[in-house]
């Protein structure tokens, strides 16, 4: 199985719907995500529902997700408690600079391992350099390079660093 199917763009998740098959209807529809900082695993996916608003879709209960769709059992599976966790909207236009304080870029993607499914996870970010206008030329930033999160700010080290 290639590895690129096991990852996909953030942009590419939301919006997506969130479908119960077995009872022919929608939940609603995948807003946004909370991720543990430095594990970097998805602890839910944020749903927009119709009726209810925003609820939390824990990872570890989704079936499956398809082209057009996370799929799921049942509502149940939809909670009211939200967790105490950032949201992954918040890692969008997020600067990335060097331990040494020199930026290398803005986040303009997210990236999300996918396999296995319950246990979704951020592998890493694209990351444009709108300084260098002659290039918008984005990179791969893999997650495990990020030192910490500050507000608005991923520090990496100088050794990737240098090779961005």
């Amino acid at each position: 199985m290639s590895t690129q199917k096991n990852i996909r763009k953030w942009s590419e998740l939301r919006g997506l719907k969130v479908a119960i098959p077995s009872q022919g209807k929608n939940a609603g529809v995948v807003e946004d995500f909370y991720f543990q900082l430095g594990t970097n695993s998805i602890y839910a996916l944020g749903v927009r529902t119709p009726l209810a608003g925003l609820k939390a879709l824990p990872a570890n209960v989704i079936k499956d997700i398809v082209e057009d769709a996370v799929i799921i059992d049942s509502e149940r599976m939809l909670t009211t408690r939200i967790p105490p966790f950032p949201l992954g909207s918040s890692l969008l236009n997020a600067t990335v600079k060097g331990e040494n304080e020199k930026e290398a870029g803005t986040i303009s993607e997210v990236l999300i391992g996918t396999v296995p499914v319950n246990a979704l996870r951020v592998v890493g970010y694209e990351v444009i350099d709108k300084g260098n206008h002659r290039s918008s030329r984005r990179k791969v930033l893999g997650a495990d390079a990020i030192l910490h999160y500050d507000e608005n700010l991923l520090v990496i080290d100088n050794q990737t660093m240098s090779k961005m």
